[in-house]
């Protein structure tokens, strides 16, 4: 190759290039080199192919989340249709188009109705399913037990004896005994009436013949404390008392009530005045104090004990005195029958003229309870 030269003028002529004896060479390499496959690198190769299975793997996902959306079964929206001549038509729109709608009615069908028809549309909920009320198996019921009704307290209660004595002898003796004690209790008020009559003979001579009766009320002011009123009459052929009366008032107190031992002491004070008309033509007018015991023991199991103790200490002469003392020993035969022994004792320091001051009597008798 030759490059033209400057002359010496200073202008410069036609550059010329001149390629002479172009021979090519035993290896020749091309300028541009082209890409060879076989060159490239597999490490490339391989992450693209592993993007393109990323790829795949994405657009077959998307395409089952669409077909499953598409697969779901959306419910049926109920539509009422309003005719422009006032008819309704209820029911679920199959298709649609410009010029006419498709319903099915379950009561007409499927009705197929031209849209220019239809005044008004108007969807209907759905009705929201309500799951069943569970079924409630009624319990078993328990038997009930019926309690008995507690008895009804009995206010009343009464205890009437009837006794006679029989003594066939030299001299035959006979004595005929009716008593009869009844109690009403109710509250704080408790009332009893007492009732007793004898009467015998000896012989032809007459050895009793003597009727009491009493009313004693008691009001009870506490467990312990209580008043009382006491008011009594009756006669004494044999004592030569034709009549007599007394009643006094005054207050008791319980001493002892023992559950375990069954042994009752209740002790009283109070004032008594008592009048007797005598047989001599006399009457005695008695102002006394009385002091009482009244004690009720149950001896053994079905032997039981009341005791009556009276003592009258005299106001206006405090020598004279009277007393009275009544013990009854109670055993039951049956469930209301019992057998009853009576021991008795009056004294009195101012009897009839010719009448001793002590009586003692023990009579038995047979007592029925209701």
């Amino acid at each position: 190759m030759m490059v033209a030269s400057q002359s010496s003028a200073g202008s410069v002529g036609p550059l010329r290039m001149t390629f002479h004896h172009l021979k090519p060479t035993l290896d020749p390499k091309p300028l541009f080199p082209l890409p060879n496959p076989l060159n490239r690198r597999p490490m490339r190769s391989l992450f693209s192919l592993k993007l393109s299975l990323t790829f795949l793997l994405c657009l077959g996902a998307l395409a089952l989340s669409i077909s499953g959306l598409l697969a779901i079964e959306l419910p049926a929206t109920t539509t009422s249709l309003h005719l422009r001549n006032g008819d309704r038509i209820t029911g679920v729109i199959a298709s649609e188009s410009t010029t006419e709608i498709i319903i099915n009615s379950p009561t007409l069908g499927q009705i197929t109705i031209p849209t220019a028809q239809v005044d008004h549309r108007e969807q209907i909920p759905a009705p929201i399913a309500v799951p069943p009320a569970p079924t409630i198996v009624p319990a078993i019921a328990k038997p009930v037990i019926t309690q008995p009704p507690p008895p009804k307290p009995k206010h009343w209660a009464t205890d009437v004896q009837i006794g006679m004595n029989l003594r066939y002898s030299a001299t035959d003796a006979t004595d005929y005994l009716a008593a009869v004690h009844t109690t009403y209790t109710k509250g704080r008020m408790r009332e009893a009436l007492n009732y007793s009559f004898i009467y015998g003979k000896t012989g032809d001579i007459l050895s009793a013949n003597r009727m009491t009766a009493s009313s004693k009320t008691d009001f009870d002011m506490g467990e312990r404390w209580y008043l009382y009123n006491l008011a009594g009459a009756g006669y004494d052929k044999i004592r030569r008392i034709d009549s007599e009366y007394e009643i006094g008032p005054g207050v008791g107190v319980m001493v002892l009530n023992s559950l375990t031992n069954h042994f009752v002491w209740r002790s009283e004070v109070g004032f008594s005045f008592q009048e007797q008309f005598r047989n001599d033509y006399t009457d005695q007018v008695t102002y006394s104090a009385r002091l009482a015991q009244l004690i009720s023991w149950k001896l053994w199991e079905k032997l039981t004990s009341n005791t009556h103790f009276e003592f009258f200490p005299n106001l206006q002469n405090f020598g004279d005195y009277r007393l009275r003392l009544e013990t009854t020993l109670s055993y039951p035969l049956l469930e209301n029958i019992s057998l009853n022994l009576i021991a008795s004792d009056l004294y009195d320091t101012l009897p009839v003229f010719g009448i001793t001051r002590n009586d003692f009597q023990i009579r038995s008798a047979l007592g029925l309870r209701f």
